[in-house]
């Protein structure tokens, strides 16, 4: 809930057209080695459309991703669904086993 008393950072995607799974905004950690010339993503924020958005719909999701050891590759470890379901190391959590889906 957005309070108006309130200071709020927003990140919005300005575009006539955004369907499903299109990200709407990001935050993303990283570090560059070699004085700038390749970034190296660490972690991130994302949030996605969970559906195509209309002026009555817009729908969303949160992923969040880190970067393994020894590797480059950001990998998901943790979604928050449109519904609220939390997922930790499944994009899909399960409604049926509870708000909270921990697979591994």
């Amino acid at each position: 809930m957005l309070h108006s008393s309130s200071g709020a950072i927003h990140l919005q995607r300005w575009e006539p057209t955004v369907n499903i799974n299109n990200s709407l905004g990001q935050i993303v950690f990283g570090s560059s080695e070699d004085g700038g010339t390749t970034i190296n993503n660490s972690a991130s924020i994302v949030a996605l459309s969970s559906q195509n958005h209309t002026s009555t719909t817009s729908g969303g999701y949160l992923t969040f991703s880190t970067t393994p050891n020894n590797t480059t590759t950001l990998e998901e470890r943790l979604r928050i669904d449109h519904n609220g379901n939390v997922g930790i190391g499944t994009s899909s959590p399960n409604s049926t086993v509870g708000k909270l889906d921990i697979a591994g």
